[in-house]
């Protein structure tokens, strides 16, 4: 996990390179903020590869369920971002990875009000 500790934004995150490099990210241990376009294919696409990763490890990495359940909230599916997020926040506490609980407690926040997490760079 190189990049443990480090946050990536990445734009175009629902496509091709954007999607690809959104799932890297993830793997080596960045929190990752993902910009997604308004295409609902794409989202949904997103949330295949998404889930994909997570099957991939046996749904056991807090980081691909935390991408997941924001995939999920931008295609609209609030519930099933609620529970992932939820899910990743119990194995990250369970790991003792505090900070990404708290991460995923603050995306359940926003996914129960139907809201896709949205945050503003710092000034």
């Amino acid at each position: 996990m190189r990049l443990k500790g480090k946050i990536a934004l990445v734009t175009g995150g629902a496509g091709g390179i954007g999607r690809a490099t959104v799932l890297a990210l993830a793997r080596e241990g960045a929190d990752v903020a993902i910009g997604y376009s308004t295409s609902e294919a794409e989202a949904h696409e997103t949330v295949r590869l998404a889930e994909q990763a997570c099957q991939a490890t046996e749904f056991r990495d807090a980081r691909y369920l935390d991408v997941l359940a924001a995939a999920y909230a931008e295609a609209g599916r609030f519930a099933d971002a609620v529970q992932t997020a939820q899910e990743a926040a119990n194995k990250a506490a369970a790991a003792g990875n505090q900070s990404v609980a708290a991460q995923c407690n603050r995306l359940i926040e926003s996914f129960k009000k139907n809201s896709a997490w949205r945050e503003t760079a710092p000034e």
